[in-house]
C-alpha cells in the first residue's frame, strides 16, 4: 500500500522523523508539501484552485438555542468564538490537492498521514496487511482517533464504526472514497477536515449546515494504531497547523469572514 504524508515545507524535523520510521517498516511512501495559511499566496491558491471557505460557522447563543438539535456542550464555545479558521481550511485545501493527486494516479488504496504522526515500529505494516485483508464496505479508515461518546459499534475483533470523533492525522482511503470526497462539495466549502468527515459519515452535531453532497462509510481500528507525537508537551498537537513551540497557530490565524 502506498503511503501519502502531508507535510509543511519548514517542518524539517518532523520530515526526517517520519522518513526514519516508513524506512524501517519497508513501505513505499511520498511526502506532499501542505499549503501554509501564512503563505502570502494563500487566498491568490484558492482563487487558482476555484474553491472557497465555509461561511456560518459560527453562531449566537441565540442562534443555537433555535436549533431543532441541541449542540454539545464541548462544542458550544468553538461556535460561539469564530467562523472557520484560515489553518482549517489550508488544511482541507492541502488534503483536497493531495487526494486529488493520489486518485489522478490510479491508486486503489493509500495510507495518508500527516507529518506528526508515530507508531510503534511493526504495528503499521501489521496493520496495513489487516486492512488489505478486509472485505466489508469501507471508503475510509480510521487508524487512530479521539472518539468522542459512546455509541460505537463492532464489526469484527478488528474494526468498529466510529461515533463523532476528532484527529484525521492517519487514514486509509480507498478510491471510491477519495472519489467520494473530490465530488462532495468540500472545494467550495472548506472548514475543519476532522468535523468535514464527521459531516460525510453523519454524525455531526450541526444538522443545520447541509453543503456536503454523499457519505462516507468509514471504519476505525479498535486500538489506536498512529498517535500524534508530544511538541512542548502537549499531546494531540496537528502539526499542519502547530508550531514546535506547542502553541496553536490555528487559534491565532484569523477567521473568515461571513461577507463574501
Amino acid at each position: 500500500m502506498k503511503v501519502y504524508i502531508l507535510n509543511l515545507k519548514e517542518r524539517i524535523e518532523r520530515k526526517e522523523y517520519i522518513t526514519d520510521l516508513l524506512k524501517r517498516e519497508g513501505l513505499d511512501y511520498t511526502f506532499f508539501e501542505a499549503i501554509s495559511w501564512k503563505d502570502e499566496k494563500f487566498d491568490n491558491i484558492l482563487k487558482l484552485q476555484d474553491m472557497d471557505i465555509l461561511r456560518g460557522w459560527k453562531m449566537s447563543k441565540k442562534d443555537i438555542e433555535k436549533l431543532d438539535t441541541p449542540i454539545p456542550k464541548y462544542a458550544i464555545d468553538t461556535i460561539l468564538r469564530s467562523n472557520v479558521k484560515k489553518g482549517e481550511a489550508a488544511v482541507s485545501l492541502s488534503t483536497l490537492l493531495m487526494l486529488k493527486e493520489i486518485y489522478d494516479k490510479g491508486y486503489e488504496t493509500v495510507l495518508c498521514l500527516q507529518d506528526d504522526s508515530q507508531w510503534k515500529l511493526g504495528d503499521l505494516r501489521k496493520e496495513i496487511m489487516r486492512f488489505n485483508n478486509y472485505n466489508g464496505e469501507v471508503d475510509i479508515c480510521y487508524l487512530g482517533c479521539n472518539i468522542i461518546g459512546e455509541g460505537c459499534k463492532d464489526i469484527d475483533d478488528n474494526y468498529k464504526i466510529p461515533e463523532f470523533n476528532y484527529n484525521a492525522h492517519a487514514i486509509i482511503y480507498t478510491r471510491k472514497g477519495i472519489e467520494k470526497i473530490l465530488n462532495s462539495n468540500l472545494d467550495k466549502n472548506l472548514m475543519s477536515y476532522d468535523e468535514y468527515l464527521n459531516f460525510m459519515r453523519g454524525k455531526h452535531y450541526r444538522k443545520d449546515i447541509n453543503v456536503f453532497n454523499g457519505k462516507l462509510h468509514a471504519i476505525a481500528t479498535h486500538e489506536e494504531v498512529v498517535s500524534q507525537r508530544n511538541y512542548a508537551g502537549v499531546e494531540g498537537n496537528t502539526g499542519l497547523w502547530d508550531n514546535n513551540a506547542g502553541s496553536s497557530d490555528i487559534i491565532k490565524s484569523p477567521e473568515i469572514n461571513d461577507s463574501r
